[in-house]
């Protein structure tokens, strides 16, 4: 029997999730900015007082737009809710003027997120 050294599992999966390095967004206090990079592109994520603003997608928001951020994906339906985490695409559930429908929007893979200091 040949082991599938690739297969994804659920116990892979969760392991990995213990393991992941990003940032929580339930840390991330009012004033703080992020540079999410990844495979395309490079976003900036803020929180503001009345949620976190998202630019850096020329179509999507070429400026700071109010987002809503359901977590971390691996591409699949597996999510780490509320986590934005390295190797991972951000899943993006609604963005301010723009119409996703009830859809989801992926990135690519972030590759690097770090603390903006101003």
């Amino acid at each position: 029997m040949v082991e599938n050294r690739f297969e994804r599992t659920l116990d892979k999966e969760t392991e990995f999730a213990k393991n992941a390095e990003g940032v929580r967004l339930d840390e991330i206090v009012v004033g703080e900015k992020f540079r999410i990079s990844t495979k395309n592109t490079e976003y900036i994520l803020e929180h503001r007082e009345d949620g976190f603003y998202l630019s850096g997608n020329k179509n999507y928001c070429p400026t700071p737009r109010k987002v809503q951020i359901a977590g971390s994906t691996w591409r699949g339906s597996a999510i780490m809710l509320g986590f934005i985490g390295i190797g991972m695409a951000l899943e993006i559930s609604s963005i301010q003027g723009y119409d996703i429908s009830g859809d989801r929007i992926l990135t690519s893979r972030i590759q690097n997120i770090e603390k903006i200091k101003e």
